[in-house]
């Protein structure tokens, strides 16, 4: 029985160590580590699902597979927004938000994702890349902002946590 448990503990361990080589794991810790030493914090997140594309030519005929596949994102901490509540702990939040800039292309691919609505991306990218307004002054560089106007990124929202029924609703 120990050795059966030895050999299966080791197989789930190969396994772990597979998807954190596949999904860049050891990459983004180095800019996580490079981000702590810079400005005393930084956040990683995953793995999480991404659609992957693997071309491949077999027997003659060119295909193409989409598949999802885990990734782990350095997360800019600058583009991290946490429940105030959650004091030291972030596990003692109830929510976070977090913000992206994306490409066209990048917009695009989530058309193929589970859980976006395609005709919605269509008009956002009719109306093109616009700067959401509110009145909190956002503490990053300046170039970051300037950068991504300048280069027609998309400003993409995400949220993490609890929600009411009403809002899910609405």
């Amino acid at each position: 029985i120990t050795e059966e448990a030895n050999a299966k503990a080791e197989k789930a361990q190969k396994r772990i160590e597979d998807w954190h080589v596949e999904c860049q794991w050891h990459a983004q810790v180095r800019q996580v580590i490079e981000d702590s030493a810079r400005i005393g914090t930084a956040v990683l997140k995953g793995p999480v699902p991404k659609l992957k594309r693997g071309v491949a030519y077999i027997q003659g005929a060119l295909k193409i597979e989409m598949k999802i596949a885990p990734k782990s994102l350095k997360i800019d901490p600058w583009n991290f927004f946490p429940d105030p509540a959650c004091g030291e702990n972030i596990q003692n939040g109830a929510y976070t938000w977090e913000r992206d800039r994306l490409t066209k292309k990048q917009l695009r691919e989530l058309k193929k994702q589970e859980g976006y609505i395609a005709d919605h991306i269509d008009l956002c990218m009719e109306e093109g890349a616009q700067e959401a307004t509110s009145e909190y002054q956002e503490r990053a560089p300046e170039w970051q902002n300037a950068e991504s106007k300048k280069r027609g990124k998309f400003e993409v929202w995400y949220y993490h946590g609890n929600i009411e029924k009403d809002d899910l609703e609405a």
